[in-house]
Protein backbone atom coordinates (compact mmCIF):
# COMPACT_ATOMS: atom_id res chain seq x y z
CA UNK A 1 0.00 0.00 0.00
CA UNK A 2 1.31 3.51 -0.92
CA UNK A 3 1.67 5.79 1.65
CA UNK A 4 1.27 9.65 0.35
CA UNK A 5 3.02 12.35 2.74
CA UNK A 6 0.83 15.20 4.34
CA UNK A 7 1.26 18.46 3.85
CA UNK A 8 2.17 18.65 7.41
CA UNK A 9 5.00 16.11 6.86
CA UNK A 10 6.40 18.33 3.93
CA UNK A 11 6.22 21.46 6.17
CA UNK A 12 2.99 22.86 4.42
CA UNK A 13 0.31 24.23 5.85
CA UNK A 14 -2.82 22.15 6.32
CA UNK A 15 -5.26 22.68 3.18
CA UNK A 16 -8.65 23.58 4.48
CA UNK A 17 -11.37 24.73 2.69
CA UNK A 18 -11.70 28.79 1.77
CA UNK A 19 -14.72 30.52 3.70
CA UNK A 20 -15.46 32.40 0.29
CA UNK A 21 -19.33 30.99 -0.04
CA UNK A 22 -22.81 31.56 1.26
CA UNK A 23 -26.34 30.22 1.02
CA UNK A 24 -29.64 31.12 0.87
CA UNK A 25 -33.30 29.55 0.87
CA UNK A 26 -36.55 31.78 0.86
CA UNK A 27 -39.96 29.78 0.74
CA UNK A 28 -43.59 30.83 1.12
CA UNK A 29 -42.41 34.82 2.18
CA UNK A 30 -39.61 33.42 4.81
CA UNK A 31 -35.95 33.09 4.45
CA UNK A 32 -35.54 29.80 5.69
CA UNK A 33 -31.80 29.83 5.63
CA UNK A 34 -29.19 32.48 4.94
CA UNK A 35 -25.23 31.80 5.97
CA UNK A 36 -22.57 34.14 6.65
CA UNK A 37 -19.50 33.15 4.63
CA UNK A 38 -18.98 29.32 4.37
CA UNK A 39 -16.88 26.64 3.02
CA UNK A 40 -18.30 25.17 -0.17
CA UNK A 41 -18.49 21.94 1.30
CA UNK A 42 -20.98 23.21 3.90
CA UNK A 43 -22.37 25.46 1.02
CA UNK A 44 -23.10 22.22 -0.95
CA UNK A 45 -24.28 20.09 2.10
CA UNK A 46 -26.85 22.98 2.73
CA UNK A 47 -28.33 22.49 -0.75
CA UNK A 48 -28.00 18.86 -0.45
CA UNK A 49 -30.55 19.39 2.60
CA UNK A 50 -33.00 21.97 1.32
CA UNK A 51 -33.19 20.52 -2.36
CA UNK A 52 -36.23 18.35 -1.57
CA UNK A 53 -38.19 21.40 -0.03
CA UNK A 54 -37.31 23.44 -3.16
CA UNK A 55 -38.59 20.63 -4.90
CA UNK A 56 -41.84 20.46 -3.03
CA UNK A 57 -42.05 24.35 -3.00
CA UNK A 58 -41.48 24.09 -7.19
CA UNK A 59 -44.42 21.60 -7.13
CA UNK A 60 -46.50 23.27 -4.98
CA UNK A 61 -46.01 26.72 -6.97
CA UNK A 62 -44.30 28.31 -4.30
CA UNK A 63 -42.70 31.66 -4.19
CA UNK A 64 -39.41 30.73 -3.41
CA UNK A 65 -35.46 30.95 -4.40
CA UNK A 66 -32.72 29.37 -3.36
CA UNK A 67 -28.60 31.02 -4.21
CA UNK A 68 -25.04 29.03 -3.87
CA UNK A 69 -22.95 31.95 -3.97
CA UNK A 70 -19.19 31.00 -4.31
CA UNK A 71 -15.79 33.48 -4.93
CA UNK A 72 -16.98 35.84 -2.70
CA UNK A 73 -13.73 38.17 -1.62
CA UNK A 74 -16.26 39.23 1.73
CA UNK A 75 -19.67 38.84 2.92
CA UNK A 76 -22.07 41.08 0.50
CA UNK A 77 -19.89 40.27 -2.78
CA UNK A 78 -22.85 38.60 -4.53
CA UNK A 79 -21.60 38.41 -7.70
CA UNK A 80 -20.82 34.16 -8.84
CA UNK A 81 -23.25 31.67 -7.93
CA UNK A 82 -23.03 27.61 -8.76
CA UNK A 83 -26.45 27.12 -8.00
CA UNK A 84 -29.27 29.83 -8.27
CA UNK A 85 -33.17 29.06 -9.15
CA UNK A 86 -36.25 30.78 -8.67
CA UNK A 87 -39.22 28.38 -8.28
CA UNK A 88 -41.07 30.69 -11.01
CA UNK A 89 -38.57 29.24 -13.43
CA UNK A 90 -38.62 25.65 -12.77
CA UNK A 91 -40.63 22.71 -13.62
CA UNK A 92 -40.08 18.78 -12.47
CA UNK A 93 -38.97 16.64 -15.28
CA UNK A 94 -38.96 12.90 -14.81
CA UNK A 95 -38.64 13.59 -11.12
CA UNK A 96 -35.67 16.49 -11.01
CA UNK A 97 -36.13 20.16 -10.86
CA UNK A 98 -35.17 21.85 -14.26
CA UNK A 99 -35.05 25.20 -15.13
CA UNK A 100 -37.18 26.81 -17.75
CA UNK A 101 -35.80 29.46 -20.08
CA UNK A 102 -38.14 31.90 -20.57
CA UNK A 103 -39.11 32.97 -24.03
Amino acid sequence: MKVYPTPESLGLEPHTDPKDCAFQYYSDGNMVEDTNLITRTEANALWKKHKPSFRMDVERGVDASVALWVNMKYLGNYQETAVRHDAADCIIHKGRVCEVNPI
